[in-house]
């Protein structure tokens, strides 16, 4: 099971930006482990959770340098940004 919508392109660079845990509300957003992973693709603008093996081989970043990383990525191809600039 996972939770977001999932990039499907492979040739999209994806990072990891909770690996085994998770912020939730529910517990006041402290570090809680999980067997689910965040994962967002920094060409797409998707994040999702999932527990994929896959995840072993991404590299960790944290979830402010993803979204400078998206930010940057995304000024390059005229979509709009998440945040106003």
């Amino acid at each position: 099971m996972s939770g977001g919508l999932a990039c499907r392109d492979k040739k999209h660079q994806w990072v990891v930006t909770a690996r085994e845990c998770n912020y939730s509300a529910f517990n006041g957003y402290h570090w809680t482990p999980s067997a689910y992973s965040e994962v967002w693709c920094l060409d797409c603008r998707r994040h999702w959770r999932t527990r994929a093996r896959y995840v072993i081989g991404l590299e960790d970043m944290s979830i402010v340098a993803a979204h400078d990383e998206r930010e940057a990525r995304m000024a390059g191809t005229g979509k709009q940004p998440l945040r106003a600039q």
